[in-house]
């Protein structure tokens, strides 16, 4: 099985794990906000940065520049 076809796979199930349709929009952020575990934050940065991620053990902190969304 080739790559692709092993994401699109993935993709199915994890759609159909967090009860979401084959052709329902996502929005990440609503998403994320419910993964324990993780905390994310949209603020304004520079503009050469579009976000970073730090981790620790079992929680991560996701942070997006306001200004490339």
């Amino acid at each position: 099985m080739n790559i692709k076809h092993e994401m699109e796979l993935l993709a199915l199930q994890t759609r159909n794990n967090l009860g979401i349709g084959l052709f329902e929009k996502v929005n990440v952020f609503d998403l994320l906000s419910k993964v324990e575990g993780i905390s994310l934050m949209v603020v304004e940065m520079r503009d050469k940065i579009s976000g970073m991620l730090l981790s620790r053990k079992d929680e991560s902190l996701i942070v997006i520049n306001s200004k490339k969304l």
